[in-house]
């Protein structure tokens, strides 16, 4: 009786302990993910951080803001473009449909909004040709990209559906990286002037991109999505994403036909350093929306983001105390005026993460027009504050007008998470989603 009871209790001591062991290697394995995403998306601004003093040094605020008006104009028009199309694949593949047929779906419906763009930014490249004094030429060349960037943020909506973190990860580290290489290679060249240093961008980002298109999966899911249904969902969720970009980078869509080169080319800079703390916001929304949409309730989609959180605070504050001495040593004298705009984006990027997260945890629970309206309420206070200020526009102005349109965003965003419930998934049996550890890699 003996014996056996000892082999009872050391059966149960082994069961409790290897079960300790398995959540302990879990708990490891998540936190494991998430600081491999904060370090590979970090890259990116922190790369910039490097890369800007080279711009900066070698083409002047003047060509720093050509620069500017050439590159940050693909990432609105493509947004526009996609029509919230990655979203809404996100979305449905979180929640049991097929992969390869919801990408389909999406390159489908995303054709004619994106020649609809093309046409616009054909026209609208005009505009910044005379105002930023670039060739015609050179615009409507390095804006070819908005359509291959609409295809990858299609494809990156596919893989955040699957989960599939490390390659999204990987691509995001691989794109600074590799962009990084080519303004330096550049500028030992000796090329001084904008378009040199748009193409290398440009170049770097179509050969790092090429690594999504890797085959999609086909065991997530069977069903597909009803086109329609599909379609209104990425219609609804364009207008939050849209709005986002548009209210978060005013140099993207208004700065460029509001304010001269120099200007620009003093937010541009301010964007560069106080874009650091964004990226956990971006990470924290790129998983919220996933969570979400896969059922998951606040308390669970809380405790998944509060590293991403604090990560972006403390980096926000930093910045708010070191960027008076920090831009003179690294962007010299010349860019002394991005100080004070610097500052209030770094303090907006708190209020930016939670806009960001509110709206993707609202989408996810099939709720995308009320998620976009987060968004779009920055945007259309952005919009209102530009026009009033339209004649005495400035990096500073701009920048203090984004801290104000995150407050608003970032307060509605937290009034309608509280009255929107989660949505169960219709197909939690057949799905490997919830197979997927929050935040791990598959």
């Amino acid at each position: 009786m003996g014996k056996h009871a000892r082999t009872r209790r050391n059966s149960f001591s082994d069961r409790v302990w290897s079960g300790s062991n398995r959540r302990g290697y879990v708990a490891n394995r998540i936190s494991g993910d998430k600081i491999r995403s904060i370090v590979l998306y970090a890259l990116g601004p922190a790369l910039g951080i490097l890369s800007g003093p080279i711009l900066a040094r070698a083409m002047g605020p003047d060509g720093r803001g050509q620069f500017a008006s050439i590159m940050q104009p693909i990432t609105i028009a493509s947004a526009i473009a996609s029509i919230g199309i990655p979203s809404a694949i996100a979305v449905y593949i979180a929640r049991g449909n097929s992969p390869r047929r919801c990408y389909q779906i999406g390159l489908t419906t995303a054709m004619l909004p994106t020649i609809i763009i093309v046409v616009a930014m054909v026209f609208y490249g005009r505009v910044v040709s005379e105002r930023q004094n670039i060739p015609y030429a050179t615009i409507l060349l390095c804006w070819t990209a908005i359509v291959l960037s609409v295809v990858v943020q299609i494809r990156r909506g596919a893989w955040q559906g699957v989960g599939r973190w490390r390659l999204l990860d990987v691509e995001r580290g691989g794109a600074a990286v590799a962009r990084f290489v080519f303004v330096l290679i550049v500028a030992l060249l000796g090329l001084r002037s904008a378009e040199s240093f748009a193409a290398g961008a440009l170049l770097s980002f179509v050969l790092v991109s090429c690594m999504l298109f890797i085959p999609l999966p086909k065991s997530n899911g069977s069903a597909s999505p009803a086109t329609g249904d599909f379609a209104r969902f990425s219609i609804l969720a364009s207008v939050g994403t849209i709005a986002t970009i548009a209210s978060s980078r005013l140099d993207q869509l208004l700065m460029p036909i509001a304010t001269d080169a120099s200007q620009l080319g003093f937010y541009a800079v301010a964007v560069t350093v106080a874009e650091v703390p964004l990226i956990f916001g971006t990470l924290a929304a790129r998983n919220a929306l996933q969570l979400s949409a896969a059922g998951k309730n606040l308390r669970t989609i809380a405790r998944e983001s509060s590293m991403f959180f604090w990560a972006g605070s403390i980096s926000a504050v930093v910045i708010l105390l070191c960027a008076d001495w920090i831009v003179p040593i690294v962007f010299g004298d010349d860019f002394q005026q991005s100080v004070l705009a610097i500052k209030l984006l770094a303090l907006g990027s708190i209020f930016t993460w939670v806009m960001l997260v509110t709206s993707a945890v609202i989408s996810g629970r099939g709720r995308p027009g009320l998620g976009s309206a987060i968004a779009l309420s920055s945007l259309l206070f952005t919009i209102v504050a530009f026009l009033i200020f339209w004649t005495a526009m400035s990096s500073t102005t701009a920048a203090a007008i984004a801290l104000a349109s995150s407050i608003v965003a970032a307060t509605l965003g937290v009034v309608l998470t509280a009255r929107v419930r989660a949505v169960p998934r219709p197909d939690e049996s057949t799905s490997t989603v919830d197979k997927i550890l929050p935040g791990q890699a598959t």
